[in-house]
């Protein structure tokens, strides 16, 4: 069976050569960190969010799928109730797409359902 993400994806720092350790031991998590805030702890510009757009997917293969999102803590607000669920969602169109239960179709993907109301997208 397949796992798939729900808008929390956590990437560990890695360093050109593509080793974690030497990323580590050079210090690039740390560099980008202070690269982040300024002096007097005001948002760098160059790190800022990328603006949230109107349909994301959580799916790799999906072409709504924007991998620069997902460095970022997303939060989705469905009918007034946050959900930590949502694989999918169109804020113009109105809609979340969720798993349903365990229930996996034949290649072991969850089955999802969509459902209607008010989307809100945010970073937490």
């Amino acid at each position: 069976m397949r796992a798939r993400g729900v808008f929390v994806i956590a990437l560990s720092p890695v360093a050109v050569d593509g080793n974690a350790e030497s990323a580590t031991a050079h210090g690039v998590g740390q560099a980008r960190d202070n690269r982040a805030m300024e002096e007097n702890n005001t948002p760098n510009p160059a790190a800022a969010k990328p603006a949230l757009p109107d349909r994301l997917s959580a799916d790799p293969s999906s072409k709504f799928h924007v991998a620069e999102i997902f460095q970022h803590d997303i939060g989705i607000r469905f009918n007034g109730k946050e959900r930590r669920d949502v694989e999918e969602y169109c804020i113009s169109e109105g809609w979340v797409s969720v798993p349903s239960g365990k229930t996996v179709d034949r290649k072991g993907n969850p089955v999802m359902i969509k459902l209607k109301g008010p989307v809100e997208a945010f970073y937490r």
